[in-house]
């Protein structure tokens, strides 16, 4: 069989389907149209339910039918981008097993997220991820905790350019090569330490980060922003019972004077509106600050008081375009 339509026109129709449901009478038409609507059907499985996800996983955690393979090519095939989120169960061994069998399978997967629940997060679950694994990650999001078995299935993966780890630091020892994820651009972590945060960064041109600061461990964490091959551009942080948000600013200029973008959120400590008008002098350090984002807890400011912060901030550094403050106005110019 063959079409009067390129094959291209044949993949942007089925694209502009809306349902994925109304994609399955099409592998069912021909040859032709099979593997069009097959790829467009698993090329992106996301924001899948947890029943579907569980269906999916049983289907692709199984070899291809060996009668299919000459003459239409395998759906393991098509997969790029797969979300698992179990955030909110908690899972038996054989789906587990079957998760990392479905990992076996996807060579041409290009972007994985895989979210545990907080309490299956306690196990060490990374040993899940196949350390012969056929694919070549360039984008990582899991919660998986930071165990040997992960920093060993990184080191695999030198393809990985945006990576989100939100998992906890544990006991055991997480020791990542010096010449693992050469091609890291963006980097977020949520419960990790300076020691973790160095290694991950280390060398390695990464220009966006966002991390979490606790007072134990804040300036040993923002010395670590230095590490990096490249100058970091893009930083959002979110603070816990830190220090004022002037001693923070001044801090980041010392560190990063050609930061771009700065977004903070403060969570644990009430700031006043004078705390806020005398960060001005530090924000006069960065060299080319272009857009900064400050969220508080809080009294909350009135509009008018925060258009005149807005206009002090502005003035002290000319490079800003964009402020957010906690009301969430947004002021630009």
């Amino acid at each position: 069989l063959s079409s009067c339509l390129p094959t291209e026109i044949l993949d942007h129709i089925c694209c502009d389907i809306a349902s994925p449901s109304d994609l399955f009478p099409l592998l069912l038409t021909n040859s032709v149209v099979h593997p069009i609507a097959a790829r467009v059907l698993y090329r992106d499985l996301v924001n899948l339910s947890k029943t579907q996800t569980v269906h999916l996983l049983q289907s692709l955690s199984k070899p291809p039918h060996p009668s299919n393979d000459k003459y239409l090519p395998s759906r393991h095939d098509f997969v790029k981008n797969l979300e698992i989120n179990f955030d909110d169960c908690t899972l038996l061994m054989s789906l587990l097993t079957m998760v990392r069998q479905t990992l076996e399978r996807l060579p041409n997967l290009k972007s994985l997220l895989i979210e545990f629940s907080s309490s299956d997060n306690r196990r060490p679950l990374a040993r899940f991820f196949p350390l012969n694994a056929p694919f070549k990650l360039r984008y990582l999001t899991t919660s998986v905790r930071y165990d040997p078995e992960l920093a060993m299935f990184l080191n695999a993966q030198p393809e990985i350019q945006d990576l989100s780890l939100r998992g906890f630091q544990t006991t055991g020892e997480f020791k990542l090569n010096p010449d693992a994820l050469p091609n890291l651009r963006s980097f977020r972590s949520v419960h990790t330490g300076p020691s973790v945060i160095s290694q991950m960064i280390t060398g390695r041109p990464v220009e966006a980060m966002s991390l979490s600061l606790y007072p134990d461990d804040s300036p040993e964490l923002l010395d670590t922003l230095n590490l990096p091959s490249t100058k970091i551009k893009r930083l959002t942080l979110l603070m816990i019972d830190c220090a004022s948000p002037y001693n923070l600013f001044q801090q980041l200029s010392s560190r990063l004077p050609d930061l771009i973008a700065l977004h903070i959120v403060a969570l644990g400590v009430d700031y006043n509106m004078v705390d806020l008008f005398e960060c001005a002098t530090t924000l006069s350090t960065f060299n080319n600050l272009q857009y900064l984002t400050y969220m508080v807890s809080g009294p909350p400011a009135t509009i008018a008081q925060e258009a005149l912060l807005a206009v002090k901030w502005a003035a002290a550094c000319p490079t800003l375009r964009t402020i957010i403050l906690p009301r969430g106005k947004v002021w630009y110019q």
